[in-house]
């Protein structure tokens, strides 16, 4: 079935997108805990259509997808326990919009969570969430798993900052969560689900997160450093 898989695969996206040896399946086969499962494909997308592609024939073929962006989470979260095509959205790391007038970051899941934050501060604003993995792991991960780290104590976790998602539902349909807003009130909280969910409910290729001013001074608890940024 692996052959059969990744040859169907390469017939519906560009060359490179898809690899099925043996060596480079197991190099998507684990994650930061000691679970380990191998794919029978994988796919890394560099487009949100080609994640609907590889839905859409996942679906119609019955064959488990796996989302997976940096591959640190700690919970097994994209780990292939079922086989099937691990899917790669690392490749999808631009940072599309930061709206200093709005206060808000708009970004694909494969930026990685420290870059955003510098990008952020160099306009003067600031992300809360960090996560251990920081300098590693990806934002679209850090939605799924629902990523806190230390600063949490004090601005909570990821799921207090995603104000919009853009996802893609296992049979290919994409779907607008939320976006640049403030508050939302109304209706059934279908981002509350996604952060956390760990791709189980579909494939996240857009995050809008809020953002906080920029503080004029850190501490790091335990040590004297700290650092005075200019008053805002």
């Amino acid at each position: 079935m692996g052959r059969s898989l990744g040859s169907d695969l390469r017939r519906l996206l560009p060359d490179g997108r898809v690899l099925d040896a043996v060596e480079d399946r197991t190099l998507y086969a684990y994650d930061g805990t000691s679970a380990k499962a191998l794919p029978e494909a994988v796919v890394t997308v560099r487009s949100p259509q080609e994640v609907v592609t590889v839905l859409r024939y996942a679906s119609a073929h019955d064959v488990p997808v796996v989302p997976r962006g940096a591959g640190s989470g700690l919970s097994g979260g994209s780990v292939p326990a079922l086989g099937g095509i691990a899917l790669v959205v690392a490749g999808l790391r631009a940072i599309k919009e930061i709206d200093s007038g709005s206060m808000l970051v708009v970004c694909e899941p494969g930026v990685v969570t420290g870059e955003l934050q510098k990008a952020v501060e160099a306009a003067g604003m600031f992300y809360p969430p960090d996560p251990a993995s920081i300098d590693s792991c990806a934002l679209g991960g850090n939605v799924a798993e629902g990523a806190g780290g230390p600063c949490a104590v004090k601005y909570g976790t990821t799921k207090d900052y995603v104000t919009g998602l853009v996802v893609v539902f296992p049979d290919g349909s994409v779907s607008r969560l939320g976006g640049k807003i403030v508050k939302n009130a109304t209706g059934y909280n279908l981002i509350g689900l996604f952060v956390g969910s760990e791709g189980t409910l579909g494939v996240i290729t857009e995050i809008t997160a809020r953002l906080l001013p920029l503080a004029e001074r850190t501490k790091r608890t335990g040590t004297s450093e700290a650092r005075a940024t200019s008053p805002r």
